[in-house]
């Protein structure tokens, strides 16, 4: 039964003996199975990757000849899938290409920022195709405008990856007050304190510690500064004079009905007499006891003064002659109050003050009475002023003098006791002047070192460098010598590739030294000719020049010449040399010796359908003319004449005539049969040839033929002898043809002769 649709069928069969039956369901589907897989998809790195049909109730073939319903992929490539069931089959391909690993993403440390900064987050990522903030931004960075969590989404088609920083507001620069501007006295000091934490903190002198104490006048600077800014202030302080020394000179006498008026002449102090008054000045008529104190904000001073009545004279000491220094003021005092004063200049003043030398006189009188005194003042030299110079470091073997610039008047000491004016130093060590006069004493130290010789440069002579070499150029210095070199480098060694000049320069503090090198470069020798392998006739000779240089010149015989005589058979050569390299070229000299000689007969005889070879070839090279036109060693000629041939080489010409001339007395020299029976009664069972004596065949070719032109025999044998046959198969009775050619020698001369005719096989 043939079932071509669906249903339920059953069969039973039977005999005598049983009975069977069986059923089967029968659906048709007249749909082939269809397959429709992406054109491509994405593998991540690591991953695996199940191809599945979605398909049912098909065979599946997939290009690795699997037969799964899917396909565990872990590399990317091409992948294909082949679907069959009875009703057909489909195929589709799909592409899995590399996607890559999965994304990673870092956001970096937390932050600190100030309120007026925007700082702009960029993470460190890699494989990462969009971006998500935590703001619903998708940019590849983020710009913070407030503090907070910080949070991104980095993704590709592998996957996603998160990172988290905190963003934090850093506090302002606070301002920063030292304080109202204030005054000290001699001997005070002011502690100035920044207590603001986080900060870094920065005086006027350098310091850095929170606290800065102040010992003298001035303007007193701190800054602070954090990353959002920085903050700062000055405080001036002004130095307060100290307290003066009071000093209300000796006790004084009155006279009776006289007025004693004390005035110290202290500015800028107040005043406290005893009996409470606060005046500049006290004025008394009775004797009595005083008591003064003075004060400012430094402090005070307290002196007293005995004033008692004496109807005696006042009493003047001026005191010893004075020696002062030229440039100070000597100040003259009384020492006495309550009278009228008189200096030698007329002057009326209590004190006298005065900066040349001189002879001073004061005359002081009142009611009881009158004196004087005398004083000289001699004002001569000047403080001592020591300066030795700064620490000085000086090379070894040089002497240093070390000079006193002194007064007379003033004595001089060096550390190790002398006493001259100069001192002459040679060895390391710290060395010391004393000097001193009436006007005070001076001392200065000096710490010399002998250390380091004069510097060197010493580049050698100049440098002729081939192509591709360099020169490394060294500059001998030590820790305390410094190197220049022209392009303002300071390597101890200085490469040179290029041709120019290279300058050092070395110096230290014994001096300096320089030096150049000029370095050049010059190329190999180039490639030269000197010419083509020469062929000369006895008796001639060239010249062989070198090409224009100014390279070193060498013959083969060591000669050195710009040129040299080419008259022997000789292989000459000439090599061009440098520094750099050397070329040599050389070239064949030779005599040609070569004679000419001919073979030819001058007469030969000549028979019809003779082919007559004329060889004129020499055992060398030639040029060959024959009178035919052709310029080969030999030619073939088939008819009587007169042929002439010139032979010439470089240095040789030879001409001959040869005259072909009709023989009277031809005959054949071969026997050729035309008729033959091959069938193996050894009776004329062969074709072959037969020749005379005088015939001396080189070279024969002979062809046979059919009637409808086929070649039935070919030899190139001088003695052969056909059978009949062709190719082992008999011939069947006939007329054949032949065609033979002969190239011979006779009578001492090459012919050449076609000889055809018709050949007839019988059985």
């Amino acid at each position: 039964i043939n079932i071509n649709s669906s249903g339920i069928y059953s069969l039973q069969i039977s005999n005598i003996c049983f009975s069977a039956s069986d059923t089967i369901i029968v659906s048709v589907n007249a749909n082939p199975p269809h397959i429709d897989l992406p054109s491509s998809i994405k593998l991540c790195t690591s991953d695996t990757l199940l191809l599945n049909a979605g398909l049912s109730g098909v065979q599946f073939l997939w290009n690795d000849s699997s037969h799964s319903s899917s396909l565990a992929i872990t590399t990317p490539g091409l992948y294909s899938l082949t679907v069959s069931n009875s009703c057909g089959a489909d195929s589709d391909t799909i592409s899995v290409v590399a996607a890559g690993p999965p994304p990673s993403v870092s956001l970096g440390q937390d932050i600190l920022f100030c309120s007026f900064d925007v700082p702009v987050i960029t993470p460190v990522s890699s494989n990462v195709i969009s971006w998500l903030w935590q703001n619903g931004s998708v940019d590849s960075t983020y710009s913070v405008i407030a503090p907070g969590i910080i949070t991104v989404q980095a993704t590709n088609d592998c996957g996603t990856s998160y990172d988290t920083l905190i963003a934090a507001l850093s506090p302002g620069i606070p301002s920063l007050l030292l304080g109202a501007d204030t005054s000290l006295c001699p001997g005070e000091s002011l502690l100035l304190f920044v207590n603001i934490p986080n900060v870094g903190i920065l005086w006027s002198d350098g310091s850095t510690n929170p606290d800065f104490s102040a010992y003298s006048s001035g303007s007193f600077y701190a800054s602070i500064s954090n990353m959002c800014g920085t903050s700062s202030d000055t405080i001036n302080i002004n130095s307060l004079p100290p307290i003066p020394v009071l000093d209300l000179g000796i006790d004084q006498s009155l006279c009776p009905g006289d007025l004693i008026t004390l005035s110290p002449g202290i500015a800028g102090v107040n005043y406290f007499w005893q009996d409470g008054s606060t005046d500049s000045t006290f004025s008394t008529i009775q004797a009595q006891f005083i008591i003064l104190t003075i004060s400012n904000a430094c402090g005070f001073d307290t002196d007293t003064l005995m004033i008692s009545e004496n109807s005696n004279g006042p009493q003047i000491d001026l005191g010893p002659d004075i020696l002062a220094c030229e440039g100070n003021a000597v100040n003259l005092t009384s020492g006495i109050f309550g009278v009228n004063y008189l200096w030698q200049d007329g002057t009326t003043a209590s004190n006298y003050t005065t900066t040349v030398s001189g002879t001073y006189i004061l005359q002081v009188n009142n009611s009881c009475g009158s004196d004087a005194d005398t004083v000289n003042v001699m004002i001569d030299n000047v403080p001592p002023s020591v300066n030795l110079g700064g620490d000085t470091l000086v090379c070894e073997g040089q002497i240093v003098l070390l000079s006193a610039d002194v007064y007379p008047g003033t004595s001089v000491t060096w550390q190790d006791g002398t006493s001259s004016s100069i001192y002459s130093v040679t060895s390391s060590g710290t060395y010391i002047l004393y000097e001193s006069n009436h006007c005070g004493n001076a001392s200065d130290t000096i710490d010399i070192t002998f250390s380091g010789t004069a510097p060197q440069a010493e580049l050698g002579g100049d440098t002729v460098l081939c192509e591709g070499q360099s020169i490394r150029l060294t500059a001998q210095a030590d820790a305390e010598t410094s190197i220049v070199w022209q392009d303002g480098t300071s390597s101890p060694g200085y490469l040179v590739f290029a041709p120019g000049s290279y300058h050092l320069t070395t110096f230290n503090h014994c001096g300096i030294a320089s030096d150049t090198i000029f370095v050049s470069y010059e190329v190999p020798p180039l490639d030269f000719d000197l010419g083509p392998d020469t062929l000369l006739c006895p008796g001639e000779s060239i010249i062989l020049t070198t090409p224009q240089t100014d390279l070193l010149i060498t013959w083969q015989d060591g000669s050195h010449t710009e040129s040299v005589i080419a008259n022997q058979p000789l292989l000459y050569s000439l090599t061009l040399s440098n520094a750099c390299g050397t070329k040599t070229d050389s070239v064949n000299i030779d005599f040609d010796q070569r004679s000419l000689s001919f073979e030819l007969d001058h007469n030969i005889n000549w028979c019809a359908g003779d082919t007559i070879f004329l060889d004129a070839g020499q055992s060398f090279l030639a040029h060959y003319l024959w009178s035919t036109g052709d310029i080969t060693p030999e030619i073939q000629v088939a008819s009587p004449g007169l042929y002439s041939v010139s032979v010439t080489t470089d240095c040789n010409s030879v001409l001959q005539d040869i005259e072909i001339v009709p023989d009277e007395n031809c005959s054949p020299d071969f026997y050729i049969p035309t008729i033959f029976s091959p069938n193996d009664d050894n009776v004329n069972d062969y074709f072959t040839i037969s020749y005379s004596s005088s015939f001396e065949p080189l070279f024969v070719a002979c062809s046979i033929f059919d009637r409808w032109g086929n070649m039935v025999f070919n030899t190139n044998q001088v003695s052969f002898a056909w059978d009949g046959r062709s190719k082992n198969s008999i011939l069947n009775p006939g007329v054949y043809v032949y065609r033979i050619q002969f190239t011979y020698l006779l009578g001492g001369s090459t012919f050449s002769k076609l000889v055809s005719g018709d050949l007839t096989l019988i059985r």
